[in-house]
């Protein structure tokens, strides 16, 4: 069974819960690795992590607003 198999089997709640799972995992490393390798303060590295987020957080909702307006015959 393939994790996308595994997702759309599951109930809504479960997909965000994963969703939010791996976009905290994601900010959670931006804001260690801008820490680390660039030297900034934590404050500045939380903000970073705020921006990516933001960022994916924005990318997966207008993803699936275009999925949701695209016809049946739309790839």
């Amino acid at each position: 069974m393939t994790m996308r198999r595994w997702l759309q089997e599951r109930p809504l709640w479960i997909r965000l819960l994963v969703v939010l799972a791996h976009l905290l995992t994601v900010a959670g490393l931006a804001a260690v690795c801008w820490h680390w390798v660039r030297g900034k303060s934590w404050d500045d590295s939380l903000s970073f992590a705020l921006t990516v987020m933001g960022s994916g957080l924005g990318a997966v909702c207008g993803t699936a607003i275009v999925r949701r307006k695209a016809g049946r015959g739309d790839n």
